[in-house]
């Protein structure tokens, strides 16, 4: 997603991605991991990266961007080196730069929504499976006009594009839709 797109976030076009469900902020420290990775100095255009989640506790310890060093292992080493610092009380903190692509926000799923996307992705994993069918379709419909044409919508594994948005998705790999047509009617 990044890498073909950076000559034109370069000449001035957005970068937007939501991590729906963010939890405590792991996902978007990794989005933001993998459009470093690519573009270093992503915070001098206009990339960002909106991480919702409905519980505001979790919500703070991804705005605070500190983790247990047990938990940031799982990160590949070089990436803890470039993206992190040690607090030296057996945590580590995200440095600035990833902090600085991500803004956490509380949100219910079920309720308004105030952004209005285009995204270029909805991250939106090991969230829907928590809904009946018919609230799961209604949410994956909500967040269909959200993402632009070529976007993508990356789901849990357990989880499917399912009632009328299957027609405007093509499954990408696995767990990822690319958003072939415009909206439902």
């Amino acid at each position: 997603l990044i890498e073909p797109m950076t000559k034109e976030l370069r000449d001035g076009r957005r970068l937007r991605i939501w991590s729906a469900g963010c939890s405590s902020g792991q996902e978007p420290y990794s989005i933001a991991l993998c459009i470093l990775s690519v573009l270093p100095d992503a915070r001098a255009y206009d990339a960002r990266i909106l991480a919702t989640d409905i519980n505001p506790l979790v919500l703070e310890t991804g705005r605070r961007a500190t983790y247990p060093a047990e938990e940031a292992a799982s990160l590949p080493a070089d990436l803890r080196r470039s993206w992190m610092e040690s607090t030296g009380t057996g945590t580590l903190r995200f440095y600035e730069a990833p902090r600085g692509l991500i803004t956490f926000r509380q949100l219910n799923l079920i309720g308004s929504w105030p952004m209005k996307g285009p995204f270029d992705a909805v991250f939106c994993r090991n969230v829907v499976i928590y809904f009946d069918e018919k609230t799961q379709m209604r949410l994956l419909n909500r967040m269909l006009p959200l993402i632009r044409p070529g976007g993508y919508l990356y789901l849990g594994h357990s989880e499917r594009v399912i009632g009328p948005a299957e027609t405007l998705f093509k499954i990408d790999g696995t767990t990822v839709y690319r958003k072939i047509g415009g909206s439902l009617a």
